[in-house]
């Protein structure tokens, strides 16, 4: 992450110059280098926030699809709609005199 984050710093730094806006790449860059330095001085309590928050995540991401599941099947029985079966004869108009 470190390393990641003196890359963007370097990139920033060159696309300035080309007069790029580059405030997204230096907030990347300062984020980055946040999390390892708090990955590196409180790697346990880290480690452990992570892994809650990832669950936390998935649980909000299945209950989310759960939700989008009911809705749709709901939306879907409003459109349900019988086919009406018919016959028809197909009358050749050639054939006037």
């Amino acid at each position: 992450m470190v390393f990641s984050a003196v890359i963007l710093f370097l990139d920033a730094l060159l696309l300035r110059k080309s007069g790029i806006v580059v405030t997204g790449m230096l907030s990347e860059g300062v984020f980055s280098l946040v999390v390892a330095i708090l990955l590196f001085v409180f790697p346990e309590q880290i480690g452990s926030m992570l892994l809650k928050l990832v669950g936390v995540v998935l649980i909000a991401s299945g209950l989310g699809m759960v939700f989008w599941a009911y809705r749709i099947r709901k939306i879907n029985r409003q459109f349900n709609t019988q086919a009406i079966e018919v016959e028809a004869v197909v009358v050749d108009e050639s054939s006037k005199d």
